[in-house]
């Protein structure tokens, strides 16, 4: 054999010897993957029933909802949100048109804050950014766009699904009635008495027009219509122009007038007043002789008032007697001594409660 021959089968000698030590390597290599896989699969296998047991289970909530007389059918909204640091939404449900009895809910198991809104003015796919609590807050309803028989009304509780509880959900309309019970003239002791009062108007300026759906408390406006005077452009963008002005046919003298006038306005908690945030007040126009007065009234704004301000569902209820002349100017303060002003103040009877039975 010579040298080159030699050379030869030594080379190849030696790719063989590596060919087997990496042969050998390989397959340590592949016996010790697998075993730490079966041991890895050995150890997961036993906790799958607990993971699988971690899985929330999807529920049907059950909620009874109890309508007040006065409901008439119009839309629902239901939002299910969790009780976690975003306040997320877990689910969604809406009904076009809804006059009541039963609807179930479905959510996740656990602590749930449930928002329900009737006549929200929009429609289903107008809700789509809604995905937390916080998020709805930014929705706004707008009281031109609200109808006397189908009034935006809220309510919201903190639920345990799953559970045998039965929770009560008030439901509140964010709007307030301003209401004159009655009204009469009495200018004894004037140079105008026995006179009265011609082309009788009543009406609400600075009126909030708009606010959040989830407002509360002291609600300050965004917007205001009728800013000062009776703008009839302003009147006239209402579904319904009557919510917050009334044209009275006849006079107004000394025996007065039963007129059980309700007005509709969102609250104003303003408790200092400015350009931007002007009080929101209930207005008497007329003529005496021909000539036009107003006599402007603040509502609730006296003095001794716990809660200065119009809040959300509350009736704030006028008997008026005029005993002089009004302003010349709607935007001019009223005199004292221009009329006799009793008001009261309660909760709004047409209230709705919707019975949630998980």
């Amino acid at each position: 054999m010579d040298n080159k021959d030699y050379r030869k089968m030594k080379s190849h000698m030696k790719n063989r010897c590596r060919e087997k030590i990496f042969s050998i390597i390989s397959t340590k290599l592949f016996v010790s993957t697998l075993y730490k896989l079966i041991l890895s699969i050995s150890t997961i296998l036993p906790l799958l029933p607990a993971l699988s047991s971690c899985t929330p289970v999807v529920q049907n909530v059950e909620t009874r909802i109890s309508m007040g007389h006065r409901w008439e059918s119009g839309s629902l909204d239901v939002f299910t949100f969790n009780d976690d640091r975003m306040g997320s939404l877990d689910s969604y449900q809406h009904w076009d048109s809804f006059t009541g009895g039963d609807i179930g809910i479905r959510s996740q198991n656990g602590k749930k804050h449930i928002f329900i809104c009737t006549n929200g003015q929009r429609e289903r796919q107008d809700w789509a950014g809604v995905n937390s609590l916080a998020s709805l807050e930014g929705i706004q309803i707008d009281l031109r766009e609200e109808r006397r028989e189908r009034l935006c009304m809220t309510g919201e509780t903190e639920v345990m699904t799953g559970s045998t509880e039965t929770y009560d959900i008030h439901m509140r309309p964010m709007v307030s009635e301003v209401k004159v019970n009655s009204l009469r003239c009495d200018f004894s002791g004037k140079t105008y008495e026995g006179e009265c009062l011609q082309d009788v108007r009543i009406y609400l300026t600075n009126v909030n027009a708009r606010c959040s759906i989830t407002a509360e408390g002291r609600i300050l406006p965004t917007e205001i219509i009728n800013a000062g005077h009776a703008d009839y452009d302003d009147i006239e963008s209402f579904l319904e122009p009557d919510m917050i002005y009334r044209k009275l046919e006849g006079s107004i003298g000394k025996e007065g007038m039963d007129l059980g006038i309700s007005l509709l306005c969102y609250p104003d908690g303003s408790t200092k007043e400015s350009p931007g945030t002007p009080f929101t007040r209930l207005v008497i126009e007329g003529k005496l002789d021909g000539e036009t007065f107003w006599w402007p009234i603040e509502i609730n704004r006296s003095e001794d008032t716990e809660e200065p301000g119009i809040y959300r569902n509350r009736q704030y209820i006028f008997d008026i007697c005029l005993t002089r002349k009004g302003a010349s100017d709607p935007e001019d303060a009223l005199e004292t001594e221009a009329a006799d002003i009793n008001m009261s103040i309660r909760s709004w009877t047409e209230k709705k409660e919707y019975q949630v039975v998980y």
